[in-house]
């Protein structure tokens, strides 16, 4: 007698809420993650509330870049250590997520 005994990888789903608020940007970001097959891993659920200053976010320069980042906000959110001319920002000191593209230190540059 033999039994086969495969195993499957328990399979997950993430679902984000963005909450908004009068200003225009996301001041609570609920990320949960659950498993949707039938092997009893908890949920697990994590809330961020970010902080904002008042310059135009950088994403709103392109509606893919917004969608790419998932990034609607009005201003920027994070540690900007610099702006141009225009209040865009030059320079990120903290990490952040630039395109799909995680950074610890980012300098950016227009034209």
């Amino acid at each position: 007698m033999t039994t086969d005994l495969t195993l499957h990888p328990p399979i997950f789903r993430t679902t984000v809420d963005y909450s908004y608020n009068s200003s225009g940007n996301a001041w609570k970001i609920q990320s949960i993650l659950e498993e949707i097959t039938s092997m009893g891993i908890p949920s697990d659920t994590t809330v961020t509330y970010p902080t904002y200053d008042n310059k135009t976010n950088f994403h709103r320069l392109h509606p893919l870049w917004q969608f790419i980042d998932r990034n609607y906000s009005r201003n920027n959110s994070g540690s900007i250590s610099s702006y141009n001319n225009a209040g865009l920002p030059t320079e990120l000191s903290a990490p952040a997520l630039i395109l799909g593209i995680p950074f610890q230190h980012t300098f950016i540059r227009y034209q």
